[in-house]
């Protein structure tokens, strides 16, 4: 018997994906959550990443940038680095750009940014470019079992 996704119960938005550079001075995070009508400060990004660990997912607010060092020391590895597109897909089942961290192959250990929990709802991508998920952090962080990288 087939059960319910426990994420029927948060609405789905899609959109038309903006271009990866379109000569502003606005991340392509910010150009995807203002084609979504979305606050950037509540959509995240999914960032694929490397240890001698393993991989990992991250999740950020858009409008962050990772502090290598704090996620160094969250996960205890000496070093971490960005996936390379074609591992992430190996890696992912997904496309650069469409990462979800509810991942629907496996499942990677996802560490979450602490202030995504100064929202009520975030927005992530539900596993391919053009359509994400909006729902509270704490459901995020349970559903994927994620560590929090603290805030600075």
């Amino acid at each position: 018997m087939e059960t319910e996704s426990p994420l029927c119960a948060y609405p789905l938005i899609r959109y038309n994906p903006p271009p990866l550079h379109d000569g502003s001075k606005q991340t392509y995070g910010e150009r995807v959550a203002r084609a979504t009508g979305q606050q950037p400060r509540a959509f995240a990004k999914t960032l694929a990443v490397e240890t001698e660990c393993g991989p990992a997912l991250v999740v950020l607010p858009v409008l962050e940038r990772l502090d290598w060092d704090r996620l160094k020391r969250t996960l205890g590895v000496r070093s971490a680095h960005l996936m390379r597109p074609g591992r992430v897909s190996a890696v992912t089942g997904m496309i650069p750009g469409g990462v979800s961290p509810l991942l629907r192959q496996g499942s990677l250990p996802t560490l979450m940014g602490a202030s995504l929990f100064d929202c009520d709802e975030i927005v992530v991508s539900a596993g391919e470019v053009g359509l994400a998920v909006k729902l509270p952090p704490t459901v995020l962080q349970h559903l994927t079992a994620a560590s929090i990288i603290p805030a600075k």
